[in-house]
């Protein structure tokens, strides 16, 4: 069991890069035919959306880490936040929670507030993405498999976001709370139906602003038209929730990269589709070491 936890993680990594590969392989002559140029404006549209995206999300995981913990400044979140959020680049997977402990531990919080903060930030931004997925992905032509078993992906969501109503969610982490530290949860009053609401918006328009983000990236190494916008929301949003499934891959690279690109090949040349994610991998990670570094400093 151990060694196929230290193999599984490679072997998804192998097969993601044999799959680009492939792809390069394939597109080779089409990428020579391309002349690869970098427009900074649609770069800065991009960082922009980004950075109005990180915004988001760390609001929302202000409002929900004051939800369960009885104190904390936004200025403390918000640092932590987007520290934990680069150290998730780093290979291994774990760097990105482990960071966020460690932090709040610093600032005198216990593992059990954090981690039970944690699992509900997780269970919001699932439900939000398969919202936001139900509501575009008719933008995408998704495989016959997938797109004929609609009803069955919105009867999912559904039941996702059931389990959100405050009564089911604060069973749930009054149990977690129990078995990590032999007590519910302090503060499992203070979670309303108005506050998992307000989460699940945030959590959206950050999906949504993310997708506008993968877009300009796009639209900097080729020139794709503005009508693409809606087919690459939903790209970006199918993808994004893949990415809650696979946590298994190496700092999660690989598998959400290859989907994105198989998507993308729909409307623009192979080369680009492959070099998209690939870019935006590199622009996410270094927007995120830029903001870390600023919010490092803002103490």
């Amino acid at each position: 069991m151990n060694r196929m936890k230290t193999v599984a993680p490679l072997l998804v990594l192998g097969v993601s890069l044999a799959g680009f590969a492939a792809l390069i392989y394939l597109s080779w002559e089409q990428a020579s035919a391309i002349t690869w140029t970098i427009d900074w404006v649609p770069l800065v549209i991009a960082f922009v959306s980004y950075s109005l995206s990180l915004g988001a999300a760390t609001l929302t995981w202000h409002l929900i880490f004051s939800s369960v913990a009885p104190s904390g400044s936004f200025r403390t979140n918000a640092r932590i936040y987007i520290v934990s959020n680069a150290a998730r680049r780093l290979p291994g997977g774990i760097w990105g929670i482990g960071s966020r402990l460690y932090l709040y531990r610093l600032e005198g919080f216990s593992e059990v507030v954090t981690s039970i903060a944690i699992a509900l930030e997780t269970a919001i931004v699932g439900v939000s993405v398969l919202l936001v997925m139900l509501v575009l992905v008719p933008f995408v032509s998704l495989p016959e498999s997938i797109s004929s078993n609609w009803t069955v992906l919105a009867v999912v969501a559904i039941v996702f976001a059931a389990c959100l109503h405050p009564r089911v969610l604060v069973r749930g982490l009054n149990f977690v709370s129990a078995k990590l530290a032999k007590r519910p949860m302090d503060r499992a009053g203070s979670i309303r139906t108005r506050s998992v609401f307000c989460w699940l918006a945030w959590y959206m328009v950050a999906w949504l602003i993310a997708g506008v983000m993968a877009f300009f990236v796009m639209r900097s190494v080729y020139a794709v038209p503005l009508t693409l916008l809606p087919a690459m929301l939903g790209a970006y949003v199918v993808t994004g929730a893949v990415s809650m499934i696979v946590y298994i891959a190496p700092s999660g690279f690989g598998i959400t990269e290859l989907a994105l690109a198989v998507l993308l090949t729909q409307w623009v040349p192979v080369p680009v589709a492959v070099a998209t994610p690939l870019a935006i991998r590199v622009f996410t990670t270094a927007s995120e070491i830029a903001w870390a570094m600023v919010l490092i400093r803002w103490r």
